[in-house]
């Protein structure tokens, strides 16, 4: 999923839009996950809690501080 897409995730779920009317609209924009197939509530939620957003990705299971910037 792209940027502007992860923005406009958070934006909806943070404006009180349920998971599913936000699912249906990316399906309809015809929105797929990282491996090609259609999103879940899974993708969802894995998404909704993915540290990297926040500017703080993993590697070999540890934050890594300062190396990239926050999408949200």
């Amino acid at each position: 999923i792209k940027a502007p897409i992860i923005k406009y995730v958070f934006a909806e779920y943070a404006k009180g839009t349920p998971m599913r009317d936000i699912i249906k609209e990316l399906d309809r924009r015809d929105v797929r996950s990282a491996r090609g197939g259609k999103l879940t509530h899974t993708t969802f939620s894995r998404a909704l809690v993915n540290p990297t957003y926040i500017g703080k990705p993993k590697f070999n299971g540890q934050v890594v501080e300062g190396v990239a910037e926050p999408l949200i």
